[in-house]
């Protein structure tokens, strides 16, 4: 798709960078969160996650806010883990196998 950047409203804090195609997130980019932090970096479809691709973890209620405790790399379908990935937890790989709708399936 074509470059795209879009805001968080009434802000100047980036919510997302890269392809842009009919309306949506659509090719490679980048999301941040209303802090400026990096949340995801790799392959769009329709707006949702979708192909290869990094998501950080970062837990509100988490006394560590401020580090992405968790993070997974590997692929996603219409939005969530599916396929070969990585979960990983302060530097540790916490599962690695196949996922299937954002959960652990077949062998880790």
């Amino acid at each position: 798709g074509n470059p795209h950047t879009e805001y968080w409203p009434n802000t100047q804090m980036v919510r997302y960078s890269g392809g842009y195609q009919n309306g949506t997130w659509d090719g490679e980019g980048q999301q941040f969160d209303e802090d400026g932090s990096l949340i995801y970096h790799g392959l769009f479809k329709g707006g949702k996650y979708e192909g290869q691709g990094t998501l950080w973890f970062n837990f509100k209620d988490d006394i560590a806010k401020s580090g992405k405790t968790q993070r997974y790399e590997g692929s996603f379908f219409d939005g969530a883990f599916h396929g070969e990935g990585r979960l990983f937890r302060n530097g540790e790989i916490l599962y690695e196998g196949g996922f299937e709708g954002g959960e652990y399936h077949g062998q880790g």
